[in-house]
């Protein structure tokens, strides 16, 4: 009887850490977060702290001023390589969701108002290039929208920030971020900006 008893509390023991186990899985698999590759959706939105900047017709401009979902993405006018390629995706996102805002914000505090409004002209823009003083919106940049920002090694890319593209929604709460160069990411965008919509 008592070896029955200790087989029995041996089984209970192995039932009760395998659906424990489950239990777990269970609640990592219900996260609202569904992995995509080169995206990260949150499970919960993150606020993002209220800014001021100058616009690249030269007035000011600041978060209050967003209105509904819109994406970002963090550039400077002599990035000779990255900036571009992720410009053109965003004319792309424009084409596809006219209603979704754009805005790229210049991680080199040397890109003054002209400068930007000349780039946002050679490149075909048509949404909102945004910079600020010394540190400002690289500040902005790594603790608001948690992202990457350095100096660069060389001149070829004198500024090293990160080449996702930040969807925010109507309440300027980070929803994802999406990776430029990902063709699977890009579409989990167009799909979780339009459910924003």
């Amino acid at each position: 009887m008592i070896d029955l008893l200790k087989k029995n509390a041996v089984v209970f023991s192995a039932l009760l850490a395998i659906t424990g186990g489950l239990g777990l899985f269970v609640v990592v698999r219900r996260r609202p977060s569904t992995p995509v590759p080169g995206a990260t959706l949150l499970a919960q939105p993150v606020a993002i702290p209220s800014f001021s900047l100058t616009d690249d017709s030269g007035k000011p401009f600041s978060s209050s001023d967003l209105k509904g979902a819109w994406l970002g993405a963090f550039v400077f006018t002599n990035c000779g390589t990255q900036c571009p390629m992720m410009a053109a995706k965003m004319k792309r996102i424009r084409r596809k969701i006219p209603a979704l805002g754009l805005v790229s914000f210049s991680v080199d505090p040397g890109d003054t108002p002209e400068r930007l409004a000349k780039y946002k002209r050679g490149l075909g823009a048509d949404w909102i290039f945004l910079t600020g003083g010394p540190g400002v919106v690289r500040t902005l940049c790594i603790e608001g929208f948690k992202l990457p920002v350095a100096d660069g090694t060389s001149a070829d890319e004198m500024i090293l920030h990160s080449k996702n593209l930040v969807l925010v929604d109507g309440k300027n709460r980070i929803v994802g971020y999406f990776d430029s160069d990902d063709p699977v990411s890009i579409k989990a965008l167009l799909k979780t900006a339009k459910g924003l919509l």
